[in-house]
């Protein structure tokens, strides 16, 4: 593979079989002649905001120059590879990388498949970041590739850059499944890969309705061709990863996905990923414009780029009549089980989330401290549109909002601010929503009255509703098979001392079966006596059943007697 061009050349290719290796190779022209390059492995990927360590999976290097000369080189950190190149006109460094690691995100090989997200595992270099880029995918003759890159052959690829490059999931494989569909000026392709039989009347009326329904927002799609990478998995498996071009799902197990909640999750996710292809991939913060994948890129504005997708994820399917108005409600529903369960509410803003999934990712984190910028970025989305909604008569809504920022940022080719978001927010309105901002986006007031207070103008109410678990409820604490996962602070399971991780092996004298920790304790009701095993030693505790209930969520419902005005609203707003 000779570079005969200023172009960045790729070629990779699976190692042995069953190694989950792949050997990739990278030849870049040493146009000024440099006695010195740097050789970069991304951090992290857009889409998951958390530091990541690619690099370890690298597990054999080399640099040479054109006619095979070895070339020196050091690590200079865990990302970084600077060689002596001797002004040598062309520089190839080969490696094999590990991809071993199946989910929406990562890579991963074996017999059947070559999926890569280049983010993972391609060297860049800053000289060459915005050159044009060849990729040749070397698989067996029988294999299609999916991907959202343009293809010049069957198995050669290109890229504007490596920005573009990164941003690139592609699936190599004889077992695709594949269709399309249209809306407006762009076409959807929809790629299954793995085991399962997809209803594509279904799938494709579907993906088709929610579709035109959220192009109907902005008014164009950002790209005139769009993949939905489907992995569909063997087990239970739920997680998306967006990018400009394409979107990958990872979903399982196959045999359930035209059935029930899977085939409910498959809209869910597949309409949010979508989504992104506005929010975030094309309407991005100005602290990404461009991405540093060499860094942190912290923002604060993860409350819109999830929470307002997760937001129109599900309000797409409604509006689309995808799903029903019911199944809608308990989408909310669950989203305030979320938010009402988490006691971190109360000592996070989703602000902070926003900047703080740089700290700690996307785990539980120690108890209580943290909340999540998708539930809680949604639940102030609701109420940036109700509230626009209300303010301007029904003549705007949270579209109006999101379509200026696209149209005013992303055409425009640059970032937007938290400021710009909130000034667009109050003009939708016409009037001041800084009580918003301030008590739900940067501060953690209780969203019940205002949220129960906004749907009134929708004709809904909230209704406050009991943990379903008497322990829960009265003592403070949940579980999952015999383990807790939760406790309420100040609560009776907080006071003796209870933690997350301690397992409850006894309940009066009781030894129990798992899954029945709540309802002996519901039985004996009042005084209980537990043993748990705790940090490696065997303790009984007394909890004492309080008057104050704890872990209490929301049920959102329609109000009795509807006025026209409230029925007109309510029609628009779903």
């Amino acid at each position: 593979m000779k570079n005969q061009d200023n172009k960045t050349q790729y070629s990779i290719k699976r190692a042995q079989l069953g190694s989950h290796l792949v050997e990739i190779e990278m030849r870049v022209v040493n146009k000024e002649g440099r006695d010195l390059m740097q050789f970069y492995l991304p951090i992290w990927r857009p889409g998951r905001y958390e530091l990541a360590d690619y690099a370890k999976n690298i597990q054999h290097v080399k640099f040479s120059g054109a006619k095979g000369t070895e070339l020196k080189f050091e690590k200079k950190d865990k990302s970084c590879w600077e060689v002596e190149t001797d002004g040598l006109g062309e520089v190839i460094v080969q490696y094999t990388y590990y991809a071993n690691q199946l989910d929406a995100g990562a890579s991963f090989v074996d017999a059947n498949q070559l999926y890569i997200n280049p983010c993972n595992c391609f060297f860049y270099t800053q000289e060459h970041f915005y050159n044009e880029i060849e990729l040749t995918v070397q698989v067996p003759n029988d294999f299609v590739i999916a991907t959202g890159l343009k293809k010049i052959k069957k198995n050669i690829l290109s890229a504007k850059n490596f920005d573009e490059l990164a941003d690139s999931p592609f699936i190599a494989s004889n077992q695709l499944q594949t269709k399309s569909y249209k809306v407006k000026d762009s076409t959807f392709h929809v790629w299954f890969n793995g085991e399962c039989k997809p209803d594509w009347d279904k799938v494709l009326s579907d993906c088709k309705d929610f579709t035109t329904e959220q192009v109907k927002v902005f008014g164009g799609f950002p790209v005139e061709e769009y993949h939905f990478l489907f992995q569909i998995l063997p087990v239970n498996f739920y997680h998306g990863v967006e990018h400009c071009t394409s979107t990958v799902i990872a979903l399982g197990p196959g045999y359930s996905l035209m059935k029930g909640k899977l085939y409910e999750n498959f809209l869910g996710i597949t309409s949010h990923e979508l989504f992104h292809a506005w929010n975030i991939k094309a309407i991005r913060p100005v602290e990404m414009y461009p991405y540093d994948f060499q860094r942190e890129n912290y923002s604060r504005l993860g409350y819109v780029a999830e929470g307002v997708t997760t937001y129109y994820g599900d309000l797409m399917l409604v509006r689309s009549e995808v799903i029903s108005q019911d199944q809608y409600f308990n989408l909310l529903n669950e989203t305030f089980d979320k938010h009402f369960y988490n006691y971190g509410r109360f000592n996070q803003s989703v602000a902070e989330a926003s900047f703080d999934t740089w700290l700690d990712g996307y785990v539980k984190g120690i108890p209580n401290r943290k909340v999540s910028i998708y539930t809680e970025g949604s639940l102030a989305a609701l109420l940036y549109d109700l509230e626009i909604c209300k303010a301007s008569g029904g003549r705007r809504s949270l579209d109006w909002v999101m379509k200026k920022l696209y149209n005013d940022f992303a055409l425009e080719d640059k970032g937007y601010s938290e400021d710009d978001f909130k000034n667009l927010v109050n003009e939708a309105a016409g009037e001041d929503l800084s009580w918003i901002f301030n008590d739900h986006v940067y501060g953690t007031a209780d969203y019940f009255p205002s949220i129960n207070e906004s749907l009134k103008y929708v004709g809904c109410q909230l209704k406050k509703t009991d943990h379903p678990h008497h322990q829960a409820t009265y003592f403070g604490f949940r579980i999952e098979n015999n383990i807790v996962t939760e406790v309420a602070p100040c609560s009776p399971a907080y006071e003796v001392g209870m933690h997350r991780g301690d397992e409850v092996v006894a309940v009066n004298g009781l030894a129990i079966d798992k899954n029945k920790v709540s309802d002996w304790i519901a039985y004996f009701d009042d005084n209980v006596l537990l043993t748990i095993r705790k940090d490696n030693r065997v303790e009984e505790v007394v909890l004492k059943k309080s008057q104050f209930k704890y872990y209490q969520t929301a049920r959102i419902e329609r109000v009795k007697a509807p006025s026209k005005q409230q029925e007109e609203a309510f029609t628009e707003w779903i």
